[in-house]
């Protein structure tokens, strides 16, 4: 089954904050946020990236954070932040430039040291187009160690059931015989806020390995990366891709490492076809 029928079938798992009254448990499982199409988000090929999808669903997830007071800037006082392990995408169909798309978005899950959130996009008619899931972490930005999940949540007011949904982003392998390759250094556009590469920048260089026809000709259908370690200002990144072929279908295994010590900084994958761009 792929994302897109797992997420869409699957029961929602319910998070609560507490109330002022012991017991009183109000639900705010879910969130859900409008986005135009723009000029500057559309591919040469005149469809949307992955990392214009991407940075969409982690910006309505940003945007239920914050209302919930669990957002990068609530955690950030007491030397906690959270950041993206992992990040599925399925686009079964793509929006044209212009064109009204939602995001719903619902914490899925927590355990140990994972928090989990799924996705459903939806066009302007309320038809969904798309899924998505996602894994989060929060570190200690001092000793950039990872915390227990649970008890971060609970210490902020909120439950959510001990449970690692089985539709949440996979780990990949590396690819065995990446003959694409690009250099990078990180530049200070590439840093957010929590003084590391943003996870845009790791897609985007990902993506850079893929064949302009390729870009050009097909649209994405599914895209996976797993971010493994920090990357910061001035250092050199070198970005890599296996290709493959089946009929109408192209698979790109992704590897981004750093420069000097060759450590793997992200792993991805993306499916691209031909298919008919609505």
């Amino acid at each position: 089954m792929c994302l897109l029928q797992h997420i869409t079938l699957k029961g929602r798992r319910v998070a609560s904050r507490k109330g002022d009254m012991m017991g009183d448990w109000k639900d705010v499982s879910e969130y859900t946020a409008e986005y135009t199409i723009r000029n500057d988000d559309m591919e040469a090929g005149g469809s949307v990236s992955p990392a214009v999808i991407a940075g969409l669903c982690l910006g309505t997830m940003g945007r239920h954070s914050k209302e919930l007071g669990i957002s990068v800037f609530d955690l950030i006082p007491d030397n906690r932040t959270w950041v993206l392990s992992r990040l599925s995408i399925t686009l079964e169909q793509h929006p044209e430039m212009w064109d009204e798309i939602k995001i719903k978005t619902w914490p899925s899950g927590a355990k140990r040291l994972f928090a989990y959130r799924n996705f459903l996009i939806y066009d302007s008619i309320g038809i969904i187009i798309g899924a998505a899931s996602s894994v989060l972490l929060a570190i200690d930005t001092v000793t950039r160690r990872p915390l227990k999940i649970r008890p971060l949540l609970e210490s902020l007011g909120y439950e959510l059931p001990e449970f690692a949904p089985d539709d949440a982003s996979e780990k990949l392998l590396a690819p065995e015989n990446p003959t694409l390759s690009n250099k990078f250094k990180v530049r200070l556009s590439d840093i957010d806020i929590n003084d590391h590469v943003t996870s845009k920048s790791y897609i985007e260089w990902a993506l850079d390995c893929v064949p302009a026809e390729v870009r050009h000709d097909y649209v994405f259908n599914e895209f996976t990366v797993n971010y493994l370690a920090e990357t910061f200002l001035d250092e050199e990144v070198i970005a890599r891709a296996e290709m493959s072929r089946s009929g109408d279908t192209y698979t790109f295994n992704h590897i981004i490492e750093r420069g000097g010590d060759k450590r793997i900084l992200a792993l991805a994958r993306s499916i691209w076809r031909r298919v008919h761009k609505y």
